[in-house]
């Protein structure tokens, strides 16, 4: 893991350097750059149905992700920024199609496994999703309670992506 010091703070993190990018059209090569990172973020968009409170936790995603040429461990951070990012997500629609996050007695509130079961019961989240929901879910769980520093690296960006089309996906699901 990197040490940051004065001399290397601007650098890109010595994992990074290891990979490099591929143009399967020309096969060309060349080490991935910050501006190749900079380029995938780019590529993530937000709804414009998605509220900015929530917008705001995707672009913490998001910036985490770039600064992970710096740093390697923030390409993990960005992941789990945007499970932050959906279970707020997921609570905003809840609350939106029930009126309360909280149990029918009033006195506690539910838990995102409670909320995504409600919300595929009314049809917001498509059933067939469910299996990835749960998984996301575990993927959580399993960030929020550590027992180590995970590496998710540039594989994060998939689950990044996943979870910020199924984030523009909920909030579409009050329009119809």
């Amino acid at each position: 893991m990197k040490n940051i010091t004065a001399e290397n703070y601007f650098k890109p993190d010595d994992i990074i350097k290891n990979f490099g990018a591929v143009n399967f059209e020309t096969g060309e090569q060349w080490a991935i750059t910050e501006v190749d990172i900079l380029n995938f973020v780019d590529k993530i968009t937000v709804d414009e149905l998605v509220p900015d409170d929530i917008k705001d936790l995707i672009e913490v995603s998001k910036a985490l992700y770039a600064y992970g040429y710096l740093y390697w461990t923030f390409f993990t951070l960005a992941q789990e920024q945007s499970y932050k990012a959906l279970e707020a997500a997921i609570a905003r629609v809840h609350e939106k199609i029930y009126e309360t996050n909280f149990s029918s007695k009033g006195n506690k509130r539910l838990q995102l496994s409670d909320m995504i079961q409600k919300l595929i019961n009314s049809g917001n989240i498509p059933h067939e999703k469910k299996v990835q929901y749960d998984a996301i879910r575990e993927l959580r769980n399993i960030s929020f309670h550590p027992s180590m520093q995970s590496q998710r690296g540039l594989a994060a960006y998939d689950t990044v992506i996943q979870i910020i089309e199924e984030i523009n996906s909920l909030f579409q699901s009050l329009e119809k």
